[in-house]
């Protein structure tokens, strides 16, 4: 990766349009087929769920994956399986609200 750094100006001169449509299409590539949805349980669905609407909403994969961190952790702790909480979960929730308060207080 590091042999492709000096390559990054280059990424600014494709404009995001043309970058949507391949970002769609490795998505849905990536969404699980029904069958497998079926194994998973509804606050993993609905975790999910959030985690699009706030990619979506805000374009900012950061704020998605604390959403969703965030919504797991209460779930987890509301059905009362404290001991499923991953101490790395819990370390990439604390990084990434730093990381928000951070660029609120900085904007």
């Amino acid at each position: 990766m590091l042999l492709f750094l000096p390559l990054t100006p280059l990424l600014n001169l494709i404009p995001l349009i043309a970058t949507t449509g391949a970002l769609f299409w490795v998505g849905l590539q990536l969404f699980p087929s029904k069958e497998e949805l079926k194994s998973y349980s509804k606050l993993d669905i609905f975790t999910v769920l959030v985690m699009i609407a706030v990619t979506i909403l805000t374009f900012a994969i950061d704020k998605a994956l604390l959403a969703g961190f965030l919504i797991y952790l209460a779930g987890l702790v509301v059905k009362g399986k404290t001991k499923d909480i991953d101490l790395f979960m819990v370390v990439s929730t604390v990084l990434l609200i730093v990381g928000l308060v951070l660029s609120l207080t900085i904007i």
